[in-house]
């Protein structure tokens, strides 16, 4: 599976080893461990729904949220963190390059792909 290989690439051998890299991880302070954790959430209620709801109001609301983050960091890091959820960890390239753009590295990408797929 591209998730296993996923891990297998950046060296870890569980989703469980992950996360605990990641919460321990000096990559991200505690404010944005909460904005992975909204983000997680955040794609939980679009999981929910059917498959074609989501694809049609994704593309219709760019999976924004009402009420978006002050911090333009932060909610670049919100989003980053849904659109990893939804794509079971393989973020597409225009999703990287826009979290990349908002000053994060390709070390967090790797870390919060890799703790987030698989997680449903």
């Amino acid at each position: 599976m591209a998730n296993r290989n996923f891990a297998e690439s950046v060296g870890l051998a569980t989703r469980s080893d992950v996360t605990e890299w990641v919460a321990e991880s000096p990559l991200f302070g505690p404010i944005e461990r909460e904005v992975i954790a909204l983000g997680r959430r955040e794609a939980e209620r679009w999981l929910r729904l059917p498959r074609l709801i989501v694809a049609l109001l994704g593309r219709l609301l760019d999976l924004a949220d009402a009420r978006p983050l002050a911090n333009p960091q932060l909610e670049a890091l919100r989003r980053f963190a849904v659109r990893v959820r939804l794509a079971d960890g393989m973020p597409p390239p225009g999703d990287v390059e826009r979290f990349l753009s908002a000053g994060f590295s390709p070390v967090q990408v790797r870390a919060v792909a890799a703790s987030l797929s698989s997680a449903r």
